[in-house]
C-alpha cells in the first residue's frame, strides 16, 4: 500500500466515523434478537425475528404464536439483559451467587413445566393406539393414519394450527395439508374456525 493510498483510506475512515454511520444501526441489538429467536427455536418456539423485534421493542404480540412461545422469548431476553449487566459489574463468582442462580433457574424451570402441562391434554397421545383406532373406525390405510396421528400430536400443544404450519413442519404439499386437516375435522378430531382464506383448526375437546 502506497503512502497516498494509506492517507486516502484513513481520510475515508475518519469521514465514516464523523458521519456516525456505524451508530445508525444497532448491530448489537440485531445480533441479540437473532440469537434469542434461534435459541428458543431449538426449544420449539416458532416466533420469527420480526415478531420478536415487535414484541421486545413495541410490546406487540403475534396472534399466530402461543403465549408460551412468546413468554419463552421474553424470558430469554430478560436473562440476557441481566447477564450483560451482571458481567459489566465484574462481581466475584461465589458459592452464594451460584446457589442464588441455581434457585432462580429451578424456579423458572418449574414455571415452564407448569405452563407446558397446562398447554397440553392431561392424557399424552399414544400414536400407535391412535393409528389403530383410525384404521379400525374409519377404514383408512395405515400410511394415512400415520400422517394424521403425527398431525394430531403436533397440534396437541398448540391453540391453533394452519395449513402453512403443516407444510413447514412435515413438508406436505399445501393441497395435501388441507386435505388432511379436512379429514381430521370430518372424523371429529379437529374443529375448523374462519373462512377458507383465514381458516384455522384447533384440537376438539371431548
Amino acid at each position: 500500500m502506497t503512502a497516498e493510498n494509506k492517507e486516502q483510506l484513513l481520510k475515508l475512515l475518519q469521514q465514516y466515523k464523523s458521519l456516525g454511520i456505524s451508530e445508525q444501526i444497532d448491530y448489537e441489538k440485531i445480533y441479540l434478537y437473532s440469537l434469542i429467536t434461534h435459541s428458543t427455536a431449538i426449544e420449539g418456539s416458532t416466533v420469527t425475528e420480526v415478531e420478536a423485534q415487535l414484541l421486545f421493542d413495541e410490546g406487540i404480540t403475534s396472534s399466530k404464536r402461543t403465549i408460551v412461545e412468546q413468554n419463552m422469548n421474553l424470558d430469554l431476553k430478560a436473562a440476557y439483559d441481566y447477564g450483560r449487566k451482571w458481567i459489566k459489574r465484574h462481581e466475584d463468582i461465589t458459592t452464594a451467587s451460584l446457589n442464588c442462580m441455581a434457585k432462580m433457574h429451578c424456579a423458572h424451570l418449574k414455571h415452564d413445566i407448569d405452563q407446558f402441562l397446562k398447554s397440553i391434554d392431561t392424557e399424552m397421545v399414544d400414536k400407535q393406539e391412535l393409528q389403530k383406532k383410525m384404521v379400525d373406525k374409519w377404514s383408512i390405510k395405515p400410511s394415512l393414519a400415520d400422517k394424521l396421528a403425527d398431525i394430531l400430536i403436533f397440534a396437541s400443544d398448540k391453540r391453533e394450527i394452519r395449513t402453512e404450519m403443516l407444510v413447514g413442519e412435515f413438508g406436505f404439499a399445501e393441497t395435501s395439508a388441507k386435505r388432511y386437516l379436512r379429514q381430521l375435522t370430518e372424523y371429529g378430531y379437529l374443529e375448523a374456525h374462519g373462512g377458507n382464506k383465514n381458516r384455522t383448526y384447533s384440537k376438539k375437546r371431548v
